[in-house]
């Protein structure tokens, strides 16, 4: 009796080291998030025009990763919006009548990447807010609505 629980005390010790080797073998890959804020800044090639824009990452966890960083696959590292094939271009597209147009060839840009994308999604929070507003003045006082964030460039770029 003695000798067969030896045998399966050694048994589980080697099956459990085992187990213990083959999955110390495994490297999984950790996304880094960074918490907080940090700040948005044209790349290295451009000299600024206005200061950087100071991030607050941490109040965007609500919306999925992807609605940013939308070439991310789920599986690699999440890359920053100047990396190259995404929006790297350096120098701003020619003006098509009064207003620029955000289109795939704009959208190369850095700067209208960011504007478009940062500014459409607050301009979109605040013009919800005003149509739940009118619902919700003769329903639901009570209900907190999203914080729309900046639309201006001085509440996204402060004077230095």
């Amino acid at each position: 009796m003695k000798t067969l629980r030896i045998a399966g005390l050694i048994g589980f010790i080697i099956i459990f080291g085992l187990t213990l080797m083959v999955s110390g073998q495994e490297t999984v890959e950790e996304i880094c998030i960074p918490m907080g804020s940090f700040y948005i800044e044209p790349p290295e090639d451009v000299t600024a025009k206005r200061a950087s824009v100071d991030f607050p990452h941490s109040r965007h966890f609500d919306y999925s990763c992807k609605t940013c960083h939308h070439k991310w696959d789920y599986e690699g590292p999440i890359l920053g919006c100047t990396t190259s094939g995404c929006h790297d271009g350096l120098e701003p597209p020619k003006k098509v009548g009064t207003t620029a147009e955000y289109n795939e060839l704009s959208m190369r840009y850095y700067k209208n990447a960011y504007h478009d994308m940062c500014l459409g999604c607050h301009k979109s929070i605040k013009k919800q807010n005003i149509l739940a507003e009118r619902k919700l003045r003769f329903t639901d006082k009570d209900t907190k609505l999203k914080k729309a964030g900046p639309l201006t460039c001085k509440n996204c770029h402060p004077e230095e």
